[in-house]
């Protein structure tokens, strides 16, 4: 059985560590709302069973983990794929990209930032019609207009 692409899916794909490990769907964060969406995900619509999922403390974060080759190869897939799955503005692209800023975005001084961005990743930020350079986002209220309800923060940009 294949994992249903929903917004749920899509979320978790876009806030996932860009993990090496064969079979590991991971995220590192120190923000506990983030931790809480991703276990419940995971568990209620991946049905991953809670005592596969490990959490280990790190340095000022911790890191959320469970090992299932076929989830993190599909959820892996919507990522490689992400310029053709995600080139229409609708809930699920909306969800891939709130979970990119969920994982590695902030708000500095009403500028938004997201560490890591790939040149793939500007390129469909861009066809969705959210205006990068380098990391950081040049429309930042149309940004959060889009991740609002999507996004773990509430109140972003306020």
């Amino acid at each position: 059985m294949t994992i249903r692409l929903n917004p749920s899916a899509c979320y978790i794909a876009g806030l996932m560590s860009r993990t090496r490990e064969k079979g590991k769907v991971a995220i590192s964060t120190s923000k506990s709302a983030i931790e809480q969406k991703f276990i419940e995900i995971a568990v209620k619509k991946l049905k991953v069973d809670p005592k596969k999922i490990t959490i280990q403390e790190g340095i000022g974060v911790r890191n959320i983990y469970f090992y299932h080759s076929r989830i993190a190869k599909e959820l892996q897939e919507v990522r490689e794929k992400e310029l053709f799955i995600f080139k229409r503005m609708n809930e699920f692209s909306r969800s891939y990209v709130a979970g990119m800023f969920d994982s590695s975005g902030h708000l500095q001084k009403g500028t938004i930032y997201i560490n890591g961005l790939t040149p793939k990743d500007r390129v469909m930020l861009d066809n969705l019609g959210i205006k990068t350079l380098d990391n950081r986002v040049v429309n930042s209220k149309s940004f959060l207009d889009v991740i609002k309800g999507y996004s773990v923060f509430e109140g972003l940009g306020k």
